[in-house]
């Protein structure tokens, strides 16, 4: 039987220049050497994972106590802590309320251990990196254009090894086919052909945001790529998750869902980077 592919690291690198970082230096402030504690433990449990750890609060507070000893903290601060680690930026704050723990470093981290070591790469939930950049920026806007979608119904690597066992001619015939699909995205005629998805919105249909015949696809497609030519995909991301969680609140009901995302997705976008000039 075939071994099932690893997903966790057994190490990851710890940066000597850590206890200098400005997010730390808060950490440390507020909550001395229990908050770095706390943290470098999440950082464990993230990575024996893989790149994100799905867990509430509320457990991972408890294992935590249990794993430190009561002694030396209780629930209540240890869930204090972790509330601020969202806070100052070091877990994604957006993804906590969904009991995911995660965050750019880490994956950023987890995706460049796993090339040093040659190891397949699957990153497919939660993402706030791009996985198909190798230059270590994570921006969507330097990538080409093949490698800036995916298909809902081909992401295995299974299939791409079918696909490259293809003789020349059926290749061949499937390159016209793929050029017919480089035209802007809409529904076929017999409405059984999935469109082609930008990743960010394949993003949105894994968090449940929208479903994958949802019949506004193609505008989110052609949104993500807009502001993918003058955000980072952290960004994107971010502001993506933070939409999602507001949209979950109690607020007015929402008519045009798309309409919503659009504006307050290029709303947030500029006040992050105008946030974010020296």
């Amino acid at each position: 039987m075939a071994r099932v592919a690893k997903s966790g690291l057994d190490y990851f690198p710890l940066d000597v220049t850590l206890f200098g970082e400005r997010k730390i230096k808060r950490l440390k402030v507020k909550y001395g050497p229990l908050g770095i504690t706390i943290f470098i433990y999440i950082l464990c449990e993230v990575y024996k994972s893989g790149y994100y750890l799905k867990v509430n609060i509320d457990d991972l507070s408890l294992d935590i106590v249990n794993e430190l000893g009561s002694a030396w903290c209780s629930e209540s601060k240890v869930r204090e802590v972790i509330l601020y680690l969202a806070e100052i930026g070091l877990i994604e704050d957006a993804l906590v309320s969904d009991g995911v723990i995660t965050s750019h470093g880490m994956q950023a981290q987890y995706k460049r251990v796993l090339k040093e070591s040659r190891r397949q790469l699957n990153m497919i939930d939660y993402l706030l990196v791009n996985p198909f950049d190798d230059t270590h920026n994570d921006t969507f806007n330097q990538i080409n254009a093949e490698e800036n979608v995916i298909n809902v119904t081909s992401i295995s690597n299974n299939d791409a090894v079918m696909q490259q066992s293809k003789v020349n001619k059926s290749k061949e015939k499937e390159s016209k086919e793929n050029d017919q699909s480089d035209k802007p995205d809409r529904p076929s005629s017999d409405g059984l052909a999935p469109p082609t998805l930008h990743p960010a919105t394949g993003e949105l249909i894994k968090r449940g945001f929208i479903t994958e015949h949802d019949f506004c696809l193609p505008n989110y497609n052609k949104l993500f790529q807009d502001v993918s030519k003058r955000y980072s995909y952290e960004d994107i991301a971010k502001c993506s998750n933070y939409i999602i969680a507001r949209m979950k609140e109690p607020i007015a009901e929402i008519e045009e869902k798309f309409g919503y995302f659009s504006s307050s997705l290029i709303n947030n976008l500029k006040q992050l980077k105008e946030r974010d000039k020296p």
